[in-house]
């Protein structure tokens, strides 16, 4: 399993957004730990809502 490392900044923003958001985007990052690769070829469009995040296994 692959571990989710969060930029300083990132963590800010984070804190920033709706819980519930907050939860989705945990939900979402815990399943990528577990296949990154099937979620990391292609490096655009990564959303949860209105979010949108950088990706790099």
């Amino acid at each position: 399993m692959y571990k989710v490392v969060f930029a300083k900044r990132s963590l800010k923003h984070l804190e920033d957004i709706d819980k519930y958001i907050q939860n989705r985007i945990a939900v979402k990052l815990k399943e990528y730990t577990k296949e990154p690769q099937k979620y990391g070829k292609k490096l655009i469009n990564h959303k949860i809502g209105t979010y949108r995040y950088p990706l790099q296994i």
